[in-house]
């Protein structure tokens, strides 16, 4: 396996330690600039689905976490929505792990 042309094996301790650190960092960039482009939905009120297609997951990943305690709910009779607050609170939440 090769990493930039050079085989892995042949690298150094402080080789891996970098490559680690600098994908980390453009990971957390990444995750940031995210965050930013959800702050837009904090003035909303979004169903589960919404709620998946953020994040990228399946709704029933969604509905775990509600029912985990991750994401707090309110219900519209028996229709389940979640305040656009509480996306923001969890992907901050999630950008700092």
């Amino acid at each position: 396996m090769k990493l930039n042309g050079q085989s892995l094996y042949m690298l150094t301790g402080e080789q891996i330690t970098q490559i680690a650190e600098d994908a980390a960092k453009k990971a957390s960039d990444a995750v940031r600039k995210e965050l930013k482009d959800y702050r837009d939905y904090g003035s909303g009120i979004w169903s589960v689905k919404d709620v998946a297609d953020m994040f990228q997951v399946d709704p029933r990943t969604v509905n775990n976490w509600i029912r985990a305690g991750i994401l707090k709910t309110m219900k519209l009779g028996n229709i389940v929505r979640i305040d656009g607050r509480e996306i923001i609170r969890v992907r901050e939440m999630y950008a700092r792990t």
